[in-house]
């Protein structure tokens, strides 16, 4: 799972088309950073409301920070535009299919901005692959 911010949705929807065609797209979320803030960060570390037995969320850095800088920078067109949109990985998978629980509702608060969405959820449906 990728988590992604940009300032530009166009350019975003335009990347993703060519070099994700198949990637599933979740709502977006409007924010604003906070007065003193230069970066998104996504806690993955928050006490949870459910259970989550037998998944597995890990991020693939330490930190799962999005800079302002960034955001901005990626689709502007011009010599200091990025060719890919900053993002962070997150592997999210069932551990032992047996006994993880059918729905994975994890929460993960949004820290350094100013939304009417406090945090987002990693949702999803266990797979199995018996038969």
């Amino acid at each position: 799972m990728r988590f992604i911010a940009v300032k530009d949705l166009n350019a975003l929807s335009k990347y993703v088309l060519k070099h994700h065609p198949q990637a599933e797209v979740d709502q977006s979320v409007s924010f604003k950073f906070s007065y003193d803030s230069y970066y998104l960060e996504l806690i993955m570390d928050k006490k949870q409301d459910y259970t989550f037995n037998e998944w597995v969320i890990r991020p693939h850095t330490k930190q799962c920070k999005l800079s302002k800088v960034s955001m901005d920078a990626f689709g502007r067109g011009d010599s200091d535009s990025l060719p890919d949109p900053p993002s962070c990985l997150v592997s999210v998978y069932a551990d032992n299919e047996q006994k993880a629980a059918k729905l994975l509702s994890y929460a993960v608060p949004l820290k350094g901005v100013v939304s009417l969405t406090e945090e987002i959820y990693i949702t999803r449906f266990l797979e199995t692959t018996d038969p």
